[in-house]
Parts: structure tokens; C-alpha cells; sequence
């Protein structure tokens, strides 16, 4: 495997236990805040979901969507989607685009990137700062994974073929 695949593997297994993570919420967990000052924990789905579409978007080249497929605004403040169907659907949508873009876009820059792989290692940056934030919702609602969870969900992905 040379190095462009090994960050687009990385990209898949993070894509993944994104996924797993989210199927420890349910219809409670998922309005949960990490801190009292942040968002619910669907609304740090939505903003993984809506890093990916937008900077996707900047990346190819095209304006930026208007409205996020994962969150809304009322007449006061945000909100964010709760259904956890459409929020997987979303997520899986998303990893597919990014991925599909970069083994794509050949060597060169792609918008305010350099590199596809830059654009990429964004992507991840990003989502592992979402993924702790979630994290921290389950152990607020308290549903905090098993280290048993974390090996085969999480840990044992990095390590291991999927």
C-alpha cells in the first residue's frame, strides 16, 4: 500500500467508527450536550456531515450549500436533526464523496488546498475533534462505551484490516 492509500484507508476507518459511534446513540442520547456550552450531540454529526459538503464543495471548486442537509434555523437560533436514520444516511453520503473526490483529483491543488491529501487530512483533523465531543455526550447521558466497545469499535480498526 503507498502513502496516497494508506490516508485514504485512514479516511475509511475513521468514516467507520464515526458510524459505529453513532449507533450508541438513540432517540435521547442524541440531544445530549457535551458541555453546557456546546452544541447537542447531533449537532456535531452535522457539523462533520457539513465540514465534508462544504469544504468538498470549496475543494471542487463549487459554492458552498446555504443550508445544511443536518441542520436548520429557526427564527432564533439553530437546530439540528435528530433522526438518527437520516443523520447515518447523511454521514455515509458524505464519507463516499469525500473519498470518490480525492482518488479523483490527481496531484495538484484543489481550491485552497495543495494537495487532495491535505483536504483530506482536514477531514480528519476535524472529525477526530467531533468524534471526542461525542464521546463526552455519551458519558454525560450516561452511556459511556465499554473498553470492550472501544477495541473492537474504535482501536482495533487503526490497528487491523477491516
Amino acid at each position: 500500500m503507498d502513502a496516497f492509500e494508506a490516508v485514504l484507508e485512514s479516511w475509511r476507518r475513521q468514516s467507520r467508527m464515526t458510524l459505529n459511534l453513532l449507533s450508541l446513540f438513540d432517540e435521547q442520547l442524541i440531544r445530549v450536550k457535551p458541555a453546557e456550552d456546546s452544541w447537542i450531540a447531533a449537532g456535531h454529526f452535522a457539523d462533520i456531515h457539513g465540514c465534508r459538503v462544504g469544504w468538498l464543495a470549496r475543494a471542487m471548486g463549487l459554492p458552498e450549500p446555504e443550508t445544511g442537509d443536518l441542520w436548520f434555523t429557526t427564527e432564533d437560533s439553530w437546530d439540528f436533526v435528530t433522526d438518527l436514520a437520516v443523520i447515518r444516511s447523511c454521514l455515509e453520503r458524505s464519507a463516499g464523496e469525500v473519498e470518490e473526490f480525492v482518488q479523483s483529483a490527481g496531484d495538484g491543488p484543489v481550491g485552497c488546498y495543495d494537495h487532495p491529501v491535505i483536504f483530506l487530512q482536514h477531514q480528519l483533523w476535524h472529525e477526530g475533534y467531533h468524534f471526542g465531543m461525542l464521546h463526552l455526550a455519551l458519558r454525560q447521558g450516561g452511556a459511556e462505551p465499554s473498553e470492550e466497545w472501544e477495541e473492537e469499535n474504535v482501536w482495533g480498526l487503526w490497528r487491523g484490516p477491516l
